[in-house]
């Protein structure tokens, strides 16, 4: 995803501009339907959930997962 260049709604909402991008805009490209803020949301729910289910292992061992 790094360095790949696409077309993203978040950009023409942002006029061009990377460092306008903000919750605001990334929510009104996500319900637009745009792809790279989908695969955004996607990997940062992924990492969330990782990172849920180790701080329940490093507390609470006992609780399987998997």
């Amino acid at each position: 995803m790094v360095g790949e260049e696409k077309y993203t709604v978040m950009l023409e909402l942002a006029e061009g501009d990377v460092a306008r991008i903000s919750p605001f805009i990334f929510r009104c490209a996500l319900d637009k339907g745009d792809q790279l803020a989908k695969d955004i949301m996607k990997d940062t729910a992924t990492y969330l959930a990782i990172g849920i289910v180790n701080m329940v292992n490093l507390f609470i061992p006992e609780i399987p997962f998997g």
